[in-house]
């Protein structure tokens, strides 16, 4: 039996498709996207942080370090401000001291650290973390290659895991300077 034709609709006519949408999708600011990751988690957006940014699309943040010292971010907030610092290539320095984050906020920086290549300082003092964040930091020290610099002074850190970050940290910065000084030799 041949395949049955498709019927006409009513009245005759074809019907015909809508021409697909081919205008180009206009890239968001640094701004817009930090506004628009706050409204899809349902927080309302960080006014410090959003003042940082610009609001104009094509042009990145032209700053080495993001202060948000002494204002409040807290473990959700924390999270559409990574996202926002993972599209910001340049940024060196994460001051996030006295920001109201515990060691679910550490852990989410530690993962969110691992996109930003060229950060070195991350300032975390003042914050409720221990020995959780500790353990994330240590990880983060452990595989990170640019880090050099963790600052958690005024925290639940438990001493044995200081002394483990900074014995970590230095082990790091002399092995950094021997392959500087070894560098210059070859050069």
């Amino acid at each position: 039996m041949p395949p049955k034709r498709p019927t006409k609709p009513p009245g005759g006519k074809s019907v015909r498709k809508p021409a697909a949408n081919r205008t180009k999708m206009r890239s968001l600011s640094l701004q817009e996207m930090y506004i628009r990751s706050c409204a899809e988690m349902g927080l309302r957006p960080n006014s410090a942080f959003a003042s940082f940014l610009h609001d104009r699309c094509g042009v990145d943040y032209a700053e080495d370090t993001v202060d948000l010292s002494r204002n409040y971010v807290g473990d959700k907030g924390i999270v559409p401000i990574l996202a926002t610092i993972e599209k910001m290539p340049n940024v060196r320095a994460l001051i996030l001291s006295e920001n109201g984050l515990r060691n679910r906020g550490v852990e989410l920086l530690c993962a969110s650290a691992a996109n930003l290549p060229n950060l070195e300082f991350i300032e975390l003092s003042d914050n409720f973390i221990s020995e959780g964040a500790a353990v994330a930091l240590f990880r983060l020290i452990e595989h990170h290659r640019q880090l050099q610099v963790v600052v958690f002074e005024n925290t639940k850190i438990p001493v044995h895991w200081r002394v483990k970050l900074l014995d970590m940290l230095a082990s790091k910065r002399s092995t950094r300077q021997k392959q500087l000084r070894a560098s210059i030799l070859v050069s």
